[in-house]
Order: structure tokens, then C-alpha cells, then sequence
């Protein structure tokens, strides 16, 4: 055997390597002709596009790209054809064949001849929807965080108005103070806790205690003993935790005449909440949507049900109704 055929033979053998790398990566490749028809592309890029190499080779990586995502791709890809970068990352949206989104971390570089022409791009591609969906959560958490502080410091305020207008002595102001702080704190304890089952009840009393005594006749609970996962006791935490605090507020829980009624049922799988304000002050629909009734609302979404909050004159009402098995989790 000469040396060309022993040249030859190693030749095949890296083109099989390859091929298998092609074949075997667990991420997506693509390769692409200088006007931005996909050459080739890797089973793992086809699944998770869910299309096959046939439909998708011969086709242009815009024909797959979410719409707002093209230009800035096409920008940096020109750059790079012209030499004026040697690669580029980016983070982008291709259009699934099921219609769903994929965002994908992109990674592009050039393969030129030895006359530093362009032959075509190598692009990389990594499914990073789960990481997408974390850092949206993230966010929302974030935000939530900065709207529940404001929040806190608003009811910690009209909390210390209404205990100071109730007792003659700065000892009986105190003790009151404390008493509601310590709730407060309770709540907040709550809703970033989670591991285990809460009773409902317990829960709605613990939200609602942060900001009066359930002592003092205004507040009614009443329904079924009845134990929420960890996740759904979050979620309903959190929205208690809104509508108390707007109660606290604005609502009925703002003056000594006002009565809240909260209660739910379990029937044929599901489960209904009711909140009821009554005898507070006069109640007119917000004139923009805040970030907590967003929250208040996206509960039932959570929790693969539906919610409804009307504004009537005598009171606001929030009504949740979810499926038993959704409030398991």
C-alpha cells in the first residue's frame, strides 16, 4: 500500500468522523450557502424544528425564523460574509413546524477557501427554551418582589393610621403595631415558602390576619377542610395576599363598617373560591391595569382555571374556579 492510498484511506476516515460528529451532536448544526439556503442540517436541528432534512434543505434559515428575529440575524450574517467579524452569537426564535416557538442560542462562523472567499456558514444551534422560561419567571418574580415592597410599606402605613385613630396610648399603639408586623411577616413567610400541603383555611386566615384580627367580626371563612400542594398554595397565597392588600387599602377592610366573606366549595372536581367586600367605600372599576391585578389574575391561570374580578358599587368581588387536581401540585 503507497503512500497515496494510505492518504487516502485517512482521508475517508476524518470524512466519516465527521459525518458521525454530524450525525451523533446532541446540538443542532446547519450549514448554510453564502445567500442563506440551508446546504445540510443534523437529525438533532431537525427535531427541533420538527421537520425533516428534506424540508428543511433548500430552503432559506428565514423561511424558519421568527419574523422580528430576521433582520438582526441577516445584519450580523452580512458582517460576517464581508469579513468585518469573524463569527457571531446570538439568541433568536425559529418558527417550529408544529407552529411553537424554539429559542435557540446561535452560534455562526464562516468557512472560507484558502483565497478567504466565503464557501458558506456553520451554524450551531442550542435549544434554550427551558432556560427561557426560567429567566421570564425570574423576572416576573423580580417585578412581583418590587410591587409587593411598595405594597408592604403602603399597608405597614395604613396600618399604623388605623391603630393609632383606635387606641389612647402610644404602650396599646405598640402593641397593636407589633401584633400586625408580626402578620405581616407571617404572610411573607408563606408565600416564599412551600415543601408541603397547607390547609386553606389556614392559609386564608394566616393572609388576611396580616392586616386585621380575624377577631374583630368583619372577616368570615367558611368551607371545606381542604389541603393545597405546594405550588397552588403559592399561587392563592399570593393573590389573597393582593386582594388583602388592596382590601387593606382601599376596600372594605379600610373602615371599621366594612365585612369580607371568604369562601369556597368542592363539586363534581372542582373547586370554587369566593372573595366578597361589602360595606366599604364606594367602589369604581381601576382606570388602568396595575401589576397586582395581574397577579390576582394570573392565578387561575396558573392553576389551569379561570378567575373573575368585578368592581360592583357594594364591594369587589374575585371569584376562582379550578380544577381539584390543579391544586394538588
Amino acid at each position: 500500500m503507497d503512500a497515496t492510498t494510505d492518504s487516502l484511506l485517512e482521508d475517508d476516515l476524518a470524512l466519516e468522523r465527521l459525518r458521525h460528529t454530524f450525525d451523533s451532536a446532541p446540538v443542532g448544526i446547519a450549514h448554510v450557502d453564502p445567500t442563506g439556503v440551508l446546504i445540510d442540517v443534523n437529525p438533532a436541528f431537525c427535531r427541533m424544528l420538527g421537520y425533516s432534512r428534506e424540508e428543511l434543505c433548500g430552503r432559506t434559515f428565514q423561511q424558519f425564523t421568527h419574523p422580528e428575529d430576521v433582520a438582526p440575524n441577516v445584519a450580523l450574517l452580512e458582517r460576517l460574509g464581508s469579513g468585518e467579524i469573524s463569527g457571531y452569537r446570538m439568541q433568536k426564535r425559529y418558527l417550529r413546524a408544529s407552529g411553537d416557538l424554539l429559542w435557540a442560542d446561535l452560534t455562526v462562523s464562516a468557512l472560507k477557501d484558502q483565497n478567504e472567499r466565503v464557501l458558506s456558514f456553520i451554524s450551531c444551534i442550542v435549544d434554550i427554551g427551558e432556560a427561557k422560561q426560567q429567566e421570564d419567571r425570574l423576572n416576573f418574580l423580580l417585578k412581583e418582589l418590587g410591587h409587593r415592597s411598595k405594597n408592604l410599606l403602603a399597608v405597614v402605613r395604613a396600618t399604623a393610621h388605623r391603630i393609632a385613630a383606635s387606641t389612647t396610648s402610644v404602650k396599646g399603639m405598640l402593641a397593636g403595631l407589633e401584633d400586625r408586623l408580626m402578620g405581616l411577616a407571617a404572610s411573607q413567610e408563606l408565600l416564599v415558602g412551600g415543601g408541603q400541603e397547607t390547609a386553606l383555611a389556614d392559609l386564608v386566615r394566616k393572609q388576611i390576619s396580616a392586616f386585621v384580627p380575624l377577631s374583630d367580626g368583619r372577616v368570615q371563612i367558611q368551607g371545606p377542610s381542604f389541603a393545597l400542594g405546594a405550588n397552588a398554595a403559592n399561587t392563592v397565597g399570593m393573590a389573597l395576599h393582593e386582594l388583602a392588600t388592596n382590601a387593606c387599602k382601599y376596600g372594605a377592610l379600610s373602615v371599621i363598617e366594612g365585612q369580607l366573606d371568604v369562601s369556597w366549595t368542592l363539586e363534581n372536581g372542582e373547586f370554587v373560591m369566593r372573595w366578597q367586600e361589602r360595606g366599604g367605600p364606594p367602589v369604581s372599576p381601576p382606570t388602568h391595569r396595575g401589576f397586582g391585578r395581574n397577579v390576582i389574575e394570573r392565578s387561575a391561570e396558573r392553576l389551569g382555571g379561570q378567575a373573575a374580578l368585578s368592581f360592583a358599587a357594594d364591594g369587589v368581588c374575585w371569584r376562582l374556579r379550578a380544577p381539584i387536581a390543579g391544586l394538588r401540585a
